[in-house]
């Protein structure tokens, strides 16, 4: 494995382990290539001795004792230059006739002709005939009645295969190297333009660092791992984009509610101490900044609340629970804090378990049931009902109040942070509890809905979570 070099690029690196590989591959490959090469030259020379030391048999005159060599054909005068060896030996390994005096005999072709004499059959060797030239040679016994009488000694000298073996090694020291070299180049090229994106991506990225969440990263338009990296991070970018324009939005709302509290403090008490007063001046101060203090105390807790949904450690503590219970014990605590209001509960007729965190779920729903009271008044009428949703493993808890509904302006954003009515401004509500409820169910894998009611027919809420397993 190719080490990675921090200070090397990805394409000098891919180059270089492409050079690397390249290099290996292809040196095994030329090794194998000569040695079969080789095998097949040698095999193809081998065969050639064999079909001359036969067509030589027919030029030895075995009538005669000792044998005769009768001459021959010399094509291309292979034995008259000394690329041929034709000799003949009686049968104590003496040379009888000599048709090749160009190429000196030596002790190895001796020692072949005693091999063939003491095994009576062809023996086939390569030997030095001095000159630093070898001969591929067979040494075929002649019989006579049974009886070795000679035996003849054909050869052919190995330049035969020595020369191409030569010539296909130079080729692939040549080869080898100038691939080499050409792939590490061309896998180098093609990282570079397989990569160009990747520069317009960091190029980009580099941007958007700086504080321009506007920009996307352009020009990659194809249809592969980097243009998905490219769409990825554009989708990425537009909902970090997102987040922080809410939460820019969210800290703006936030310091313009604390804002108010605040500044009625400060007037209230300003005012007071500008002159002696009475006491009951006084005392209507101190419950005027009580109020205050009540309000802003609130609004912390919401914050809190709606930071604390943001973390995963809350879904680490969902247990399983009965969803129909739930809903009758919130009922119970709304109505015995609102006696004049009416709630009435219908329960589902089979089992309804969810998971979830059993403070969160109860805060939700008294949030709608509280939200009710603040838009209807206080003799508000809630149905509440809960049941499973046909053809889906989810729960749904629908909440329907007798008020005059809420606006069609307002349907869209009534969610979001902070969002209220005209005629709840004037009210101690925060613009909060709707946007916590949003937040507890997307907490829980649920949704929370605002569902379209006759005009007149108050406002209907529905809350899914999907079901326990």
């Amino acid at each position: 494995m190719l080490p990675t070099i921090p200070s090397l690029t990805i394409r000098a690196r891919v180059g270089l382990a492409i050079l690397g590989l390249s290099v290996g591959t292809l040196v095994v490959m030329a090794i194998a290539v000569y040695l079969a090469f080789e095998r097949e030259l040698r095999e193809n020379l081998d065969d050639t001795v064999r079909l001359r030391a036969a067509s030589n048999v027919q030029l030895v005159d075995s009538t005669q004792s000792p044998p005769v060599l009768l001459s021959g054909p010399d094509p291309g005068k292979e034995r008259s230059e000394g690329e041929a060896v034709l000799r003949l030996f009686d049968s104590a390994g003496n040379v009888l006739d000599d048709a090749s005096p160009a190429a000196e005999t030596s002790p190895e072709e001796k020692a072949l002709v005693l091999r063939a004499i003491a095994t009576g059959n062809d023996e086939y060797g390569s030997i030095d005939l001095g000159g630093g030239e070898d001969y591929r040679a067979v040494a075929s016994p002649v019989l006579v009645r049974g009886a070795i009488t000679g035996v003849l000694v054909t050869g052919i000298e190995r330049s035969q295969i020595n020369e191409p073996l030569s010539v296909l090694r130079l080729i692939l020291a040549f080869a080898v190297p100038a691939t080499s070299i050409v792939l590490a180049f061309g896998s180098f090229w093609i990282a570079r333009l397989a990569l160009r994106p990747v520069s317009r991506i960091t190029a980009t990225a580099k941007q958007i660092t700086q504080g321009d969440l506007e920009r996307r990263i352009e020009g990659v338009k194809t249809k592969d791992e980097v243009g998905e990296l490219a769409g990825t991070l554009n989708a990425m970018i537009g909902r970090l984009a997102e987040t922080v324009e809410r939460e820019r939005r969210f800290t703006a709302d936030a310091s313009h509610e604390l804002r108010t509290p605040l500044a009625a403090i400060e007037t209230s008490i300003d005012v007071t101490l500008s002159q002696e007063r009475p006491s009951t001046d006084y005392r209507h101060t101190l419950e005027s900044v009580r109020g205050q203090a009540h309000r802003l105390s609130r609004l912390t807790r919401q914050l809190l609340l709606l930071s604390r949904l943001d973390s995963a450690q809350v879904q680490r503590e969902f247990e399983k629970l009965d969803l129909t219970g739930l809903v009758e014990a919130v009922a119970a605590t709304f109505a015995d804090a609102n006696p004049e209001a009416r709630v009435f509960v219908e329960g589902s007729s089979e089992a309804v378990e969810v998971r979830g965190d059993v403070e969160l779920l109860a805060r939700a729903i008294m949030n709608i049931l509280e939200n009710a009271i603040t838009h209807v008044g206080p003799g508000a009428a809630v149905d509440i009902r809960v049941s499973r949703v046909p053809g889906a493993r989810r729960a749904m808890v629908t909440i329907v109040d007798d008020g005059p509904g809420i606006p069609a302006a307002l349907a869209s954003v009534i969610f979001q942070r902070f969002r209220r009515g005209d005629a709840s401004r004037s009210t101690s509500g925060t613009g909060l509890g709707l946007a916590i409820v949003q937040g507890i169910m997307t907490l829980h894998g649920g949704s929370a809905r605002l569902a379209s009611s006759e005009a007149g027919a108050g406002a209907r809420f529905e809350l899914t979570l999907p079901l326990a397993a």
